[in-house]
């Protein structure tokens, strides 16, 4: 590494851990200032409070798999309330392929929807997220 990479490198590691400390309350501030670069501060963070995120990613994973269309609801007002909970997987580091979200979708659909269902099933039917919100009846 050449010296202008390097101090290039060390004054990014020091202004992003100063951002870091001075968002940081007064106590997680003392444990963390003393730290070499902003790297370890994000490892200690993680540590602490990683596990949160990991109990809001199954939170959110098992609200999207349990959730089923309710009686009166408009087909789009059901996906969009799908299409929101699954952000919030994605926001707490969950990845859901898309073919696989617009299936759980599918499957969440109330009776009524079967046939559309089945059509789509038996017909190898490739809709993407937007497009299943468009073509549902």
């Amino acid at each position: 590494m050449t010296t202008e990479k390097y101090d290039a490198w060390i004054l990014s590691n020091n202004k992003a851990k100063c951002y870091i400390i001075a968002r940081m309350s007064d106590i997680l501030r003392l444990k963390h200032e003393d730290m070499e670069t902003a790297y370890e501060i994000w490892e200690s963070l993680q540590a602490m409070f990683g596990q949160q995120s990991n109990q809001c990613r199954y939170q959110a994973t098992r609200a999207y798999m349990n959730m089923k269309m309710k009686k009166g609801v408009s087909i789009r007002e059901h996906v969009l309330n799908m299409i929101n909970t699954m952000h919030d997987e994605e926001v707490h580091g969950a990845t859901i392929d898309e073919r696989t979200q617009v299936s759980v979708i599918l499957e969440s659909l109330t009776p009524a929807f079967f046939t559309f269902t089945t059509n789509y099933v038996m017909n190898k039917l490739k809709y993407n997220m937007t497009q299943l919100l468009n073509v549902t009846p």
